[in-house]
């Protein structure tokens, strides 16, 4: 299981590597924002 503050941490980074593997599929939001 993941503590909160490492899950968000973590996850910010995770959405935008997923994003660019996708080929930038979606829009994100703001500096480090998520991707949509």
């Amino acid at each position: 299981m993941f503590i909160t503050t490492e899950a968000v941490v973590f996850e910010k980074p995770a959405e935008q590597a997923a994003a660019d593997a996708a080929g930038g599929h979606g829009h994100s939001h703001g500096p480090g924002g998520h991707s949509h």
